[in-house]
């Protein structure tokens, strides 16, 4: 299996008038962003093991799941490269 992301070329189409008043129709431009390798399923695998591990302990009676949720996700948001999970002792 393979990821792929697309990248659509824009073509457009511009009209110019020359100072003779001729109005030359037609004339493409066509400007292209860049694209970057495709993104195969090893590399995807291999970007998801290099991800850095938090685990967040705590206790189910101190009612603390509120503050969890708090926490994992400015956790996530200042470092997005990372996986949370919990372990509710």
């Amino acid at each position: 299996a393979t990821l792929i992301a697309t990248v659509m070329n824009a073509t457009t189409t511009s009209s110019s008038i020359s100072s003779d008043g001729d109005k030359n129709s037609g004339e493409k431009v066509l400007s292209t962003l860049p694209s970057s390798p495709q993104l195969t399923f090893e590399k995807y695998v291999t970007m998801q093991g290099k991800r850095v591990p938090v685990e967040i302990r705590y206790s189910s009676q101190s009612g603390l799941r509120p503050f969890f949720l708090t926490v994992a996700k400015r956790i996530k948001t200042s470092y997005p490269d990372v996986v949370v999970t919990k372990r509710i002792l």
